[in-house]
């Protein structure tokens, strides 16, 4: 099992720089990031799965708030 390094995580947070989704355009962003995760052809690391988690989170909540 594959453990979670802050350096590491800190280094794809300072990449992706995930944020509250507020716009369609953000969420397109965040969604393009969980994409691309989750097209890279391997295992994805402990702290790529940490974030591919936040992205979901925040895309789950602007979805939940925008739809009617």
């Amino acid at each position: 099992m594959a453990t979670l390094t802050e350096t590491a995580y800190g280094e794809l947070l300072s990449q992706a720089r995930p944020r509250v989704i507020k716009t369609e355009a953000e969420n397109a962003r965040a969604t393009a990031e969980l994409e691309a995760l989750d097209t890279l052809g391997r295992p994805l690391t402990a702290a790529e799965k940490s974030l591919a988690e936040l992205l979901t989170v925040l895309v789950q909540q602007f979805e939940d708030r925008t739809s009617v």
